[in-house]
C-alpha cells in the first residue's frame, strides 16, 4: 500500500527534513534506514532536487540583499568621510589666507 505525500508528511519529523537536506547530496552512498525508506521512495527524487534548487535561490537572493545593502553602507560612509576630510581643507586653507593677508598688512 502506497502512502500518499500527505500520510509522509505526518509520519515524518521535521528534524528529518533537515537531516535529509544535509544528506541529499550524498544520498546515493548513504545507507537509508527502514523509518526513512517510505520517505525515499514516496518522494521522488525531481522533488528533492526541486527544493534543493528552492533552497539555493533564496539563499542567493538573500546573499544578493546583504552585498546591495553592505554597499549602500560603504556608499554612505564613504560620502560622510569625503564630505569631513572637503571641510577639513577647507577649513585648513581658509586659516593660510588668513595667515597670507595679516602678512600682506604687516
Amino acid at each position: 500500500m502506497a502512502l500518499s505525500d500527505a500520510d509522509v508528511m505526518k509520519q515524518v519529523s521535521p528534524d528529518f527534513f533537515k537531516v535529509a537536506l544535509i544528506c541529499l547530496p550524498f544520498l546515493n552512498h548513504c545507507v537509508i534506514s527502514n523509518e526513512m525508506s517510505h520517505f525515499v521512495y514516496q518522494f521522488p527524487l525531481f522533488q528533492i532536487k526541486h527544493m534543493m534548487a528552492f533552497i539555493e535561490q533564496e539563499a542567493n537572493e538573500k546573499a544578493e540583499e546583504i552585498d546591495a545593502k553592505a554597499e549602500e553602507e560603504f556608499n554612505i560612509e564613504k560620502g560622510r568621510l569625503v564630505q569631513q576630510q572637503r571641510i577639513k581643507i577647507m577649513e585648513y586653507y581658509d586659516r593660510k589666507e588668513k595667515q597670507v593677508e595679516l602678512q600682506r598688512k604687516m
